[in-house]
């Protein structure tokens, strides 16, 4: 596939978050042909092995402060929840029904890297994003929980204990465990989006 000879050049550039930080618009470029070969053709896609390595890639550029190159990967982690609930839920065309089990690799990344995922997700909007970006957070946390709450509440267990608290400018644990309880009962992203928002007031 072309992706993974383009994907070992691009890589080359982005070898950790200090590389994605100097060429947001190789970040940019590379999940936006990722997000296109996810949409057109997942069924081949997603059996390749450059996925794990994209994906990957995608969680540590969660918190890139620069508005196309976060976008783009977090379309492309959206892209792949997406694939996964429409598997779950019975909703793929026609074409791709016949192709389910090759979609299983969807399916495996969100579990394997889901808790970072969610870590990524909610470290970057408190401490990295500015406030426009926040809103790709929300909608990656409210896809996840449109896909299976008990996960996500098993993956925001993890995160707030991560999560400074109980000293000095911070919430408390009372306090995190309500955000954990609110972001899993939203109803729509801007739910989510507002709960971010109000916890980010503990740390300022």
């Amino acid at each position: 596939m072309m992706l993974n000879v383009l994907s070992q050049r691009s890589f080359a550039l982005l070898p950790d978050k200090k590389g994605m930080r100097d060429h947001p618009d190789t970040v940019d470029d590379l999940f936006r042909l990722a997000i296109r070969f996810a949409q057109r053709c997942p069924h081949k896609f997603f059996c390749e092995p450059v996925c794990a390595t994209l994906f990957e890639g995608a969680i540590h550029g969660l918190e890139l402060d620069h508005s196309d190159a976060n976008k783009s990967v977090s379309k492309f982690i959206g892209e792949t929840i997406d694939i996964v609930k429409r598997k779950k839920n019975g909703n793929l065309s026609m074409h791709l029904q016949q192709y389910t089990s090759q979609l299983v690799g969807a399916e495996q990344l969100v579990l394997k890297y889901g808790d970072q995922v969610v870590w990524h997700s909610i470290n970057a909007a408190l401490f990295h994003l500015s406030h426009p970006l926040r809103r790709e957070m929300a909608e990656i946390l409210f896809a996840l929980g449109q896909l299976s709450k008990l996960k996500l509440n098993e993956w925001l267990n993890l995160a707030i204990q991560n999560l400074p608290h109980d000293s000095g400018l911070s919430p408390t644990s009372q306090q995190l465990a309500a955000f954990r309880d609110e972001v899993l009962k939203a109803e729509k992203p801007h739910e989510v989006m507002n709960h971010i928002r109000d916890l980010s007031k503990y740390y300022f």
